[in-house]
């Protein structure tokens, strides 16, 4: 093959390192006899089952008995899991975004040059995510803090009526 095909397939330590061997290394994680507990599992099922009970109990008490403040309350935590499922969704697919930005911003570019903006990002794919989930944060705060002035501004307005 040419060689700097077989170089733009690796990172650019190796492949300008000439003296280490070429194989990767594996790193195989053994649970002797289940000792390890699944914390991350366990919290996001009681999580789940917060959420649940909140809609299928919380929100049909809230509509029938004129509970404002509770059903408020419940569409915030709606609205917060919504937008948790948003972060983790793109976190999810934040590869393929990638490759797809870069294919249709530099179209007109050769093709090992897309392949080093695209290794480029994959190694700052830690840093962009934490600042991908901050961008997202913040625009989901200054979306809700509008939405919520909003609504003040208009029951303010109809009770002043």
């Amino acid at each position: 093959m040419i060689p700097i095909k077989e170089a733009l397939k690796q990172t650019l330590s190796i492949a300008i390192d000439q003296q280490r061997s070429k194989s990767m290394a594996v790193k195989i994680d053994i649970d002797v006899e289940g000792k390890s507990t699944p914390w991350g599992i366990i919290s996001f099922a009681i999580i789940s089952s917060g959420f649940g009970v909140s809609i299928y109990y919380l929100l049909p008490l809230a509509l029938l008995s004129f509970d404002f403040a509770l059903l408020i309350s419940i569409f915030f935590w709606i609205l917060i899991g919504l937008l948790v499922g948003c972060i983790l969704l793109a976190m999810n697919i934040q590869y393929l975004i990638e490759k797809l930005v870069v294919t249709v911003c530099l179209f007109w570019i050769k093709a090992a040059i897309r392949t080093i903006v695209i290794k480029n990002l994959a190694s700052h794919r830690i840093k962009n995510r934490r600042t991908a989930i901050m961008y997202g944060l913040s625009i989901a705060f200054v979306i809700f803090v509008w939405t919520s002035m909003t609504v003040q501004i208009v029951a303010a307005d109809f009770e002043r009526r």
